[in-house]
């Protein structure tokens, strides 16, 4: 994973802080930069049971987003889509030019480090599949990595690295994040109309699911 962000940046990245350490996803994905060697530290808003398993595993979480938070001997910045350029953090950033990586940007980035990932998405039933699947492959025994939107008691939590084969990934489609993902299976569990913040309508979600190559589509055959 380390060449990976070494090639992407073109300089070597040891230490790495997450904005908004706390989420759900961040959290797992803190958590397997951990395993994989980096120097994490990070911070959110609130304290909860993710933010102290993070703190359990020795990174330091500051609890609120302040300019002083990023030290200056940060290589790299992980952010959410969630985190807007004004955020103090991000500010900091910013301010001492350190490359940024957006969540699904560095999940996809993962996901070219195992021989098979399996990314699921749809507008419902994201985790509860995934974890199905995982939950397969682990019992046949195929040592599965994941990163999933929901804690699993098989797993011990929601992100872990394990086996270098098989890598299921829950990839959301909000802000077109899913497309970042590099896997050799894909499932999508539906489509309804979801985040029209972003997709204004549900042709564009569609489209978003076929990478944009249905031009003659419109809403009427939709």
């Amino acid at each position: 994973m380390k060449s990976q962000l070494a090639n992407k940046f073109n300089r070597s990245i040891n230490k790495l802080f997450f904005i908004g350490i706390g989420g759900s996803s961040m959290s797992g994905l803190a958590t397997m930069a951990l395993s994989q060697g980096f120097s994490i530290e990070g911070s959110d808003m609130i304290a909860s049971s993710y933010t102290e398993k993070l703190e359990g595993l020795g990174i330091k979480v500051h609890i609120g987003h302040d300019y002083k938070n990023i030290p200056d001997d940060t290589d790299c910045v992980v952010y959410s889509a969630a985190i807007h350029d004004d955020n103090p953090d991000m500010v900091k950033a910013t301010d001492l030019n350190l490359p940024k990586i957006e969540r699904s940007s560095f999940l996809g980035l993962f996901s070219h480090i195992f021989d098979k990932t399996i990314a699921v998405s749809g507008t419902h039933g994201k985790t509860t599949t995934s974890s199905m699947v995982a939950c397969l492959l682990q019992h046949a025994e195929l040592r599965p990595s994941l990163s999933i939107g929901g804690k699993l008691d098989e797993f011990g939590g929601n992100a872990v690295i394990d086996g270098k084969d098989f890598f299921v990934v829950e990839a959301c489609e909000y802000v077109d994040s899913f497309l970042t993902t590099s896997h050799s299976i894909g499932i999508i569990t539906n489509i309804e109309e979801d985040h029209l913040d972003y997709f204004k309508d549900g042709i564009k979600q569609i489209k978003a699911f076929v990478n944009g190559e249905l031009p003659s589509l419109d809403a009427e055959a939709a």
